[in-house]
């Protein structure tokens, strides 16, 4: 997915909620495996109202966290929770490829990191 970062105006109300542009992948037994990636404006979780990169997912149903909960970092340029403030306006492409078992993730022009597939399987090879 190609996709412009961007900073939405935030209004802290005093809920919780967030802006956000994603891409996210859902599959497995009752469709219950769902791996997300894309920006996101949360000024409670990041302590700004800058675009900050994000992943998620969800396994068998069950929520897990952002950023850090299975996520295997590979780039040593981009990183999730990486404040993307100086980027607005960019166009990137986002997106994922099941590759020998892992779920790799790139953004802008790398491979990101990835998550393992729900049975652990599949080695640390990148795609090429």
């Amino acid at each position: 997915m190609t996709t412009s970062i961007a900073k939405p105006a935030y209004v802290n109300t005093g809920g919780e909620g967030h802006s956000l542009d994603e891409i996210a992948l859902q599959g497995g037994a009752s469709n219950g495996n769902i791996i997300e990636m894309g920006w996101f404006v949360d000024s409670e979780m990041e302590g700004n109202v800058n675009p900050h990169i994000f992943v998620y997912h969800w396994i068998n149903g069950a929520e897990t966290c952002y950023d850090t909960c299975g996520w295997q970092q590979w780039s040593t340029t981009y990183h999730p929770g990486m404040d993307l403030g100086s980027a607005v306006g960019k166009k990137v492409y986002i997106g994922y490829v099941l590759y020998q078992g892992n779920w790799w993730g790139w953004f802008d022009n790398q491979w990101m990191g990835y998550f393992r597939a729900a049975n652990g399987m599949g080695n640390t090879r990148r795609p090429r």
